[in-house]
């Protein structure tokens, strides 16, 4: 082989690895859900506060689907070329700093090898258990406990400011911001990474996303309902992420019979708990991901009806089935199955 021919194929090969590293490595966009929650309580009495029971489910969910989870510093890492994001990453974060994240979400978390972010209300945060504290009734996090979590590696914990107050963070929002880096730094043993806007209030807003910057942290997450897009260093400091609903809901219910017209099928769902935005579904064996789903809407307490006419169900209606899935299409609430599937496969592919 001459010395230009050989020339030729090392540039070739260059180019090649060049490709395959640009076009998989840090310089995609990756689409990352990340949840947030606030309490976990067997008293689940507010949409703030989920269920151990459901956060099981959920988490259960997670783990079948392949999913592997994630720090915000990951993503940041990610975007500096320093490190690789897992085919199906999530990330888990619990804002307020509450106590019951350590009680229900810390066993279950330990127990599918998840890891998750707390952002702590400093103010709220005491020295030792019996000095603790509250934030709108629920028992905090405090410093002793916060230590000791952080050392067994389930938790990592950012700031959420150090009054949890939209109004100050308007007023004083340096303070609120810096003062909680350094309490965080002084009374945990590590300077925070992440923050958490309080009532979304900063997020997007140039001037208090620079201070966030300044004070030292590397990303900021906010309410915005959308899963993240990871590519490059802009976005860090306003990550959106997927509100998971809380409180007791039950569901019950399917098909009625007979079909409410020629090709139609009615789907009665009997609720029992706070008024939810849910995002309903019919499903069939060998459907894709974007078959099937109809509008979000708010589903109350009491029955509602969902008909298959917008849905593109096909016409073996036999084999249709139902499901409610949560606003943002991520976790499944409910299903419904004709008896003819009962036993087998139901067949609809994840969203």
């Amino acid at each position: 082989m001459s010395i230009s021919v050989r020339k030729r194929w090392i540039l070739i090969a260059v180019v090649a690895a060049l490709a395959g590293w640009y076009f998989g490595g840090p310089f995609v966009k990756r689409e990352v859900p990340i949840l947030m929650y606030h309490h976990i309580g067997v008293d689940a009495q507010d949409v703030w506060s989920v269920s151990p029971s459901d956060f099981e489910r959920q988490m259960r969910q997670l783990k079948d689907e392949g999913y592997e989870t994630v720090l915000p510093s990951d993503l940041v890492a990610y975007t500096q070329h320093r490190k690789s994001l897992p085919k199906k990453p999530v990330v888990i974060t619990f804002d307020d700093g509450s106590q019951s994240v350590k009680e229900w979400a810390y066993p279950i978390l330990k127990r599918h090898g998840y890891r998750a972010m707390v952002y702590l209300i400093t103010e709220a945060t005491a020295d030792e258990p019996e000095n603790r504290k509250e934030s709108e009734g629920h028992p905090c996090l405090t410093w002793s406990e916060v230590r000791e979590m952080k050392k067994e590696g389930t938790f990592a914990f950012g700031a959420h400011t150090v009054h949890r107050d939209r109004a100050l963070l308007v007023s004083q929002p340096a303070l609120e911001i810096e003062q909680a880096y350094r309490e965080i730094e002084n009374k945990a043993g590590s300077k925070p990474d992440s923050f958490s806007y309080p009532y979304n209030q900063g997020a997007g807003n140039p001037a208090i996303e620079e201070l966030v910057r300044r004070a030292g942290y590397t990303s900021a997450v906010c309410c915005t309902e959308k899963r993240a897009r990871i590519r490059g260093k802009s976005g860090l400091l306003h990550l959106p992420r997927l509100w998971v609903r809380g409180g007791q809901h039950l569901f019950n219910g399917g098909r009625i019979e007979p079909e409410g017209g020629e090709g139609q099928i009615i789907i009665r769902i009997l609720h029992a708990g706070f008024p939810l935005p849910v995002t309903p579904r019919f499903v069939w064996p060998g459907m894709q991901a974007s078959d099937g789903w109809l509008p979000t809407s708010e589903i109350r307490t009491g029955h509602t009806l969902w008909s298959s006419l917008t849905a593109g169900v096909p016409k073996q209606q036999a084999n249709v089935g139902f499901e409610v899935w949560d606003k943002n299409r991520f976790f499944r609430l409910f299903a419904w199955k004709p008896e003819s599937q009962r036993t087998g496969e139901q067949g609809a592919k994840r969203p």
